[in-house]
């Protein structure tokens, strides 16, 4: 109820309260809009072959989350939705993971198979700030690096920047007691590409992961 009120309820509260001089509302959700799937990609195009009640919670809010965003557009607005994928910064996923691959002790969970769609947090911002400037911008953008990756090659890759090595496959059983609901974070698999974003000009600084981990993960002052 928490989490749901938090987006859906402070949206509907939201919109009717804006005054006529806001033209631009930038709703931020989810990957999780797209449903798991080990053998798709996902574009923005695909938004209308995704079931329209999904069944897990996660979806479930973000498809309502985006239903709330839609009502801004009926005042003349543009409504922009961003579908943010897993975000590479000083939080989150990765600073929960670096401190079991520095022991040496990181690996692949489970069979390794699952999507990985990630961001470097500097893109992030920066295609935020793109998206605001550029009005030509409406309707759902997938935020994510142009090159998703299975947790396999996103676990040997850390690995790798880390100079440590990568024999040990985790469990999800273990990931999940360790990390509980943050484990899902993992654990889906949603392959998601930022095409509107390219169409559009963006270029991104770490397009690619190795390069991403190693900027977030070097000199004494980063995680």
């Amino acid at each position: 109820a928490l989490i749901h009120d938090s987006r859906i309820v402070s949206s509907q509260n939201l919109i009717p309260a804006m005054p006529a001089s806001v033209k631009h509302y930038i709703s931020a959700s989810a990957i999780s809009f797209y449903p798991s799937d080990d053998t798709r990609c996902y574009t923005e195009q695909d938004s209308r072959a995704v079931p329209t009640k999904p069944s897990d919670f996660a979806s479930r809010i973000v498809h309502d989350w985006e239903a709330a965003a839609d009502k801004a557009a009926r005042q003349e607005r543009r409504v922009v939705k961003l579908r943010i994928g897993l975000v590479l910064g000083d939080s989150g996923l990765l600073a929960r993971l670096l401190p079991v691959y520095r022991m040496g002790l990181g690996g692949p969970i489970g069979d390794g198979r699952q999507w990985l769609s990630w961001i470097h947090v500097t893109d992030l911002i920066q295609a935020v700030q793109f998206i605001l400037d550029d009005e030509q911008i409406s309707g759902p953008v997938n935020l994510a690096a142009p090159q998703p990756e299975r947790f396999q090659d996103f676990s040997r890759t850390l690995a790798s920047v880390l100079n440590r090595p990568h024999f040990l496959r985790v469990p999800r059983i273990a990931l999940q007691l360790g990390m509980g609901e943050a484990a899902e974070l993992a654990l889906a698999s949603i392959c998601m590409q930022p095409k509107r974003l390219l169409d559009a000009g963006f270029r991104f600084e770490f397009p690619e992961l190795e390069n991403a981990l190693q900027d977030l993960t070097s000199g004494p002052a980063r995680l």
